[in-house]
């Protein structure tokens, strides 16, 4: 399910790194984490290191609860701070909901983006609106910029 989304959204298979390992900390001991899928745009220069969009795949109807939404969440939005991603998205195949990440201050869980499998051919326009590597290419080179032009 994920990576044909992914593809539709128009990450190609050298945009992706799937299982990829992230070097973090817990307290004062060293850990790895591991993002399940995390996109990149491996075609500009400026952002081949900087994972545009991490997803957190669960298996099918593990997201039915809202503790184990939360708990998705928790985890794909640890993946994001460790690597500066503003993006990510939590699927179990049944839902998708994905998150921008605000940085500083308090973050809620309010998606910018929720749908059901059996809703995303309708909605898929929305959907590729907020996450396609069009997008958010266009999200990183401004964040880019900006801090470039502060340096």
């Amino acid at each position: 399910f994920i990576v044909p989304l992914l593809a539709r959204l128009g990450y190609g298979d050298d945009d992706r790194y799937d299982g990829m390992p992230v070097l973090a900390a817990h307290g004062s001991r060293d850990t790895t984490l591991v993002i399940d899928f995390a996109c990149f745009n491996s075609s500009v220069e400026g952002l081949r290191n900087q994972p545009l969009l991490t997803v957190e795949a669960k298996r099918e109807h593990r997201l039915a609860k809202e503790r184990e939404l939360l708990s998705a969440h928790n985890q794909a939005k640890s993946y994001c701070m460790w690597t500066q991603c503003d993006y990510f998205l939590v699927t179990d195949s049944r839902t998708l909901h994905a998150y921008h990440v605000a940085r500083g201050g308090h973050q809620t869980l309010s998606p910018v983006f929720e749908c059901g499998r059996h809703e995303l051919a309708a909605r898929f326009g929305e959907l590729y609106a907020v996450l396609s590597k069009e997008t958010l290419t266009k999200h990183y080179l401004r964040r880019l910029s900006t801090t470039e032009e502060t340096r």
